[in-house]
């Protein structure tokens, strides 16, 4: 029509960290792109076979416009042939919509002229690995949204990354970060969680109100421990986290129940029964042996037990319901140990 003003599209430079949440390092593409890391991509010491690393579990973009649409395109991994996760949008607190991530989407906001809307953008935990175009139309001036106060760092296996939950806003952690208001760092590397020294090293730079550390899994399938190296594994990756977080509240995990089928022994002779004992044993000796009252250990199958088995989609991992179930006996824990800071 003629005489009619066209809004111009913003696109916000993804590269000032401000917009983002939950990601430890961002990578520059062409064209704009961004590759969201979850350890330092360019430190050698993380090049040791960790998995997943670039998959953006827990990471998210928000900000406050007032524009009237929103186009975004994420990333492909371009490792994977199965179904990626789709990607959740969140508008003023409010889980908006569910979109699939191997395409490009385009949501009209709920904005009205003065009233800005909160949006965040949960960028899935499996299927891509950033952002490759991000642009609103309408507002020239969008605002990166400030971290909540309180942070988070978790840490665990495929069961903390959460592939199996229908979306990343349904994660048990995300599900544990927006109830208790806290800001998220999901370090969660399917398939790698074993103890590795780097890991517990960055668990310690990075500031946090308090950390949970899910141990233990992965050990049974990779076969990196037998019994004798297990123990001073658990000793050493919770005393590593401990030296660079010398106050901070630090929750150990031992691994939930899975099925009985999977619950054996393997070829170094352990069972997951047997390694959550290991976890246990040696979260004990190191509060017996300096005396940290905040050091805290949970049994797994307190968050999901023998009795919820068919909260899982396979042996081992919960799907959508059994992530709510996990987070809602959690969070009191959780909330119980920030309490203590107040």
């Amino acid at each position: 029509m003629s005489g009619t003003t066209v809004p111009e599209q913003t696109t916000p430079d993804l590269l000032d960290r401000r917009w983002w949440h939950g990601v430890v390092d961002l990578e520059a593409l062409p064209e704009g792109a961004v590759r969201t890391w979850r350890y330092p991509y360019q430190d050698r010491r993380y090049d040791i076979g960790i998995s997943w690393g670039s998959v953006p579990a827990g990471a998210r973009i928000a900000f406050t416009t007032t524009a009237t649409r929103m186009h975004l395109e994420l990333l492909p991994d371009t490792t994977i042939s199965d179904t990626p996760c789709p990607v959740d949008i969140v508008i003023d607190g409010d889980h908006a919509h569910r979109l699939p991530s191997d395409q490009p989407a385009t949501v009209d906001l709920p904005t009205a002229p003065g009233k800005p809307v909160t949006v965040e953008i949960w960028l899935p935990q499996y299927g891509c690995t950033g952002v490759r175009c991000l642009a609103l139309v309408g507002d020239d001036t969008p605002e990166p949204v400030a971290p909540h106060t309180r942070r988070w760092t978790t840490h665990g296996s495929s069961i903390t990354m959460n592939r199996q939950a229908d979306g990343p806003y349904t994660t048990w952690p995300a599900r544990v970060a927006t109830s208790l208001g806290l800001e998220l760092t999901n370090l969660g590397y399917a398939g790698t969680a074993v103890f590795d020294h780097p890991v517990a090293r960055l668990i310690g730079a990075l500031p946090a109100d308090v950390i949970s550390l899910c141990l233990g899994i992965n050990v049974h399938h990779m076969l990196t421990h037998d019994l004798r190296s297990l123990l001073p594994a658990v000793m050493g990756f919770v005393e590593t986290v401990r030296d660079g977080q010398p106050d901070t509240p630090i929750l150990v995990i031992s691994p939930i129940a899975c099925r009985p089928q999977r619950d054996v022994p393997n070829d170094l002779g352990l069972s997951i029964s047997g390694i959550r004992d290991a976890v246990h044993d040696g979260v004990e000796r190191v509060q017996q042996a300096t005396g940290d009252t905040n050091l805290h250990l949970l049994d797994g199958r307190e968050l999901l037990g023998p009795d919820d088995l068919d909260l899982l989609v396979d042996d081992v991992h919960p799907g959508d319901a059994g992530c709510a179930q996990m987070a809602e006996r959690i969070m009191p824990r959780l909330a119980s140990l920030l309490d203590q800071l107040a």
